[in-house]
């Protein structure tokens, strides 16, 4: 069995839309498994940007255009599935609410593969026709694809609340596929010359739906506008099958060493918390403890973070990944604070092995996922932060009413848990238990009853 634990949840926002240089410095042609990059020896390459708009720092998707003539939809990014769905007008009475339809029969570019093709998620599920279709995005549509396969949506479930579209999966020669991913096809049609993506997540504080720069650039990076300093640094690939994931072989609490086991990492766009192993996720909650005030309080781990009890009070957490490099969060980075209170971002996987690194991470580190060489770089991002009146929630994401107005008043992801169950990729099950902390147990996809994301993938099974 595998048992997700789910700490804490939010609902707060922000979205993006700001125009950036168009260029992205590509690496040279190194193989180490982790290597320090200057751009000094790099080659400047040109790529478009796609903006990204994050939605409560839980949601990051972009626009993307389909069909002839093209068609926008907001896809949701997603480094855990290597599908890309967009919902058709047979989805407006049986799938969540959307943006945008396609109608096939309205573009001259469109073909039908096969009907009837499902992928189970892990509280739901998508229906519709394997399908073929152009595609851009990037700015000014920049990226053009043609006969990228796709699924055309006539229905789904467990999306209720999602305001994307659709998801843009990510990941690259999947096992799970006889056609090119999305990236593939970039690259195999000359659009982008390397297998690359580089992702930069901006910080909203859980508050509004705006633009405030979260992109994704295609084919490269771009260190001077995303990074605080010129060095990359890369971990190989944990193995080539397709998944974005690397070892991780240690785990520091305050300069501590809490564990020496290794483990396999899967970093998470649209994964809001980091969880970790059941063991390690304890060790930090006792390397909390010591600095600091902390408790469960209605199934979170909550810590004091006023009076006796600052914020910088309590100690970095720090991953080293491979077998040298090491990245440090800090309890900036960690905490959600609400008032006197911290609420801890980490959830609990009891897979013995397994940590998922989600958006809290990669809001501090500038992200470049490599396919060409099986490898991830990470540089100090930039520090974005975009800070937003309550005025862009709507009501009924706070605990009451008039605490939109107040700027008062904890969001209701808070005080709700949300419980899942899903089939992985070798039918292992995720369900629902208790930790020896008293934390709830549960979801494969945190915030599906509030957020509808379920990132697929991340474990599902294909039914064609």
């Amino acid at each position: 069995m595998f048992l997700v634990s789910f700490i804490l949840l939010f609902t707060s926002g922000a979205s993006a839309y700001i125009k950036i240089p168009l260029k992205s410095i590509s690496h040279d042609s190194g193989h180490l498994a982790m290597e320090n990059f200057s751009t000094n020896s790099s080659m400047l390459d040109w790529a478009p940007t796609a903006y990204l708009k994050n939605y409560i720092n839980m949601q990051y998707y972009a626009q993307i255009y389909t069909g002839s003539p093209p068609k926008l939809f907001n896809v949701h990014i997603s480094t855990a599935s290597p599908w890309l769905w967009i919902p058709s007008t047979e989805c407006q009475y049986s799938c969540h609410k959307c943006s945008n339809y396609f109608e096939c029969n309205h573009s001259s570019t469109y073909d039908l593969l096969s009907q009837n093709y499902k992928i189970h998620y892990g509280t739901g599920f998508i229906q519709g026709d394997l399908s073929s279709e152009s595609f851009s995005i990037g700015d000014n549509k920049a990226l053009f694809i043609k006969n990228q396969t796709f699924i055309l949506v006539n229905q789904d479930g467990g999306f209720n609340d999602a305001i994307y579209d659709g998801i843009l999966g990510l990941e690259y020669n999947s096992r799970w596929l006889k056609y090119p991913t999305f990236l593939d096809n970039l690259k195999q049609q000359g659009q982008i010359s390397k297998k690359i993506f580089s992702i930069f997540l901006s910080d909203n504080g859980f508050f509004g739906n705006f633009n405030d720069g979260s992109a994704i650039i295609f084919g490269g990076f771009d260190l001077e506008s995303f990074s605080q300093s010129q060095e990359v640094k890369y971990v190989d690939l944990f193995q080539n099958n397709g998944r974005w994931e690397v070892s991780l072989s240690d785990l520091v609490v305050s300069n501590e060493q809490v564990t020496n086991r290794h483990f396999e990492a899967h970093f998470g766009i649209g994964v809001g918390l980091i969880y970790a192993p059941q063991n390690e996720f304890n060790s930090i909650y006792k390397g909390l403890s010591k600095a600091g005030k902390c408790g469960i309080e209605n199934s979170f781990v909550v810590c004091e973070c006023a009076g006796d009890y600052k914020v910088e009070d309590y100690p970095s957490i720090s991953f080293v990944l491979g077998s040298t490099h090491r990245f440090s969060l800090e309890s900036q980075n960690y905490f959600y604070k609400y008032g006197s209170k911290c609420y801890l971002l980490f959830g609990v996987n009891s897979v013995e092995y397994g940590w998922i690194i989600g958006d809290v991470f990669m809001r501090k580190y500038y992200t470049i996922f490599d396919a060409d060489y099986g490898r991830i770089g990470l540089s100090l991002a930039k520090i974005k932060k975009f800070m937003k009146n309550t005025e862009f929630l709507k009501a009924g994401d706070l605990d009451d009413e008039s605490s939109v107005q107040s700027g008062y008043g904890l969001p209701k992801i808070l005080k709700n848990s949300y419980f899942a169950e899903a089939n992985l990729i070798d039918a292992i099950s995720i369900s629902c238990s208790m930790t020896g902390i008293g934390l709830l147990l549960g979801l494969a996809y945190y915030l599906h009853n509030k957020r509808g994301d379920i990132d697929e993938g991340f474990y599902y099974k294909i039914n064609p």
